[in-house]
């Protein structure tokens, strides 16, 4: 999950194709879009039958010491499928929708407990692809996600996978507290509300 600046030597050294073309545009997006980057703070365990899951992440420390003014996330994280097709800006279609087939895990942290501040509701989003090999975790203490403000992003980049994600959780949200405690902090209609300024 971590990203680095070779992406842009690689653009400028040559012109790029189809989904080459899409990842790195996605990650000199990334780039120039203030993000958050934090730590998860325990081991998430991938259960079969869990749909929705929670978790909490705080602020990334650049030493080996723990930052005392890191802010804490609340989050939750769903699997999601490619219910789009990836379209180049060419109008190339380099893959098609597969709705049928799960192709990663998309991450809402949703709550910020920053020290000294009032706590407040966010949405800040991240995915990564689900990995060749299962794991025995969905995430594992210390994993590193870098996450962007939902309301930061050009609607047209705003990750996809978000209204999908937002129906599973009101789905089950009858049977998992952790679902209906999301859908406390957003709007009516489970999208989010525009987050208020410290």
């Amino acid at each position: 999950m971590k990203k680095t600046l070779i992406v842009l030597a690689a653009l400028s050294a040559t012109a790029l194709s189809g989904c080459a073309a899409i990842r790195a545009g996605k990650a000199v997006a990334t780039l120039i879009t203030p993000n958050t980057v934090m730590d998860a703070t325990a081991d998430i365990k991938a259960e079969r039958s869990q749909r929705v899951y929670f978790g909490q992440f705080k602020t990334h420390s650049m030493g080996f010491r723990d930052n005392p003014d890191a802010c804490l996330y609340d989050a939750v994280m769903t699997r999601y499928v490619r219910s789009w097709d990836e379209v180049t800006d060419q109008g190339v279609v380099v893959h098609k929708a597969d709705p049928d087939k799960p192709i990663g895990y998309g991450l809402i942290a949703y709550h910020e407990q920053c020290p000294g501040k009032p706590a407040r509701d966010v949405f800040l989003t991240s995915s990564w692809h689900l990995p060749l090999i299962e794991r025995a975790n969905v995430i594992e203490e210390g994993d590193r996600v870098d996450a962007a403000d939902y309301f930061v992003q050009p609607e047209a980049d705003r990750p996809k996978w978000v209204p999908q994600a937002i129906k599973l959780i009101q789905a089950q949200a009858d049977s998992n507290p952790k679902a209906r405690e999301f859908l406390a902090h957003v709007g009516p209609d489970g999208m989010p509300k525009a987050p208020a300024t410290h």
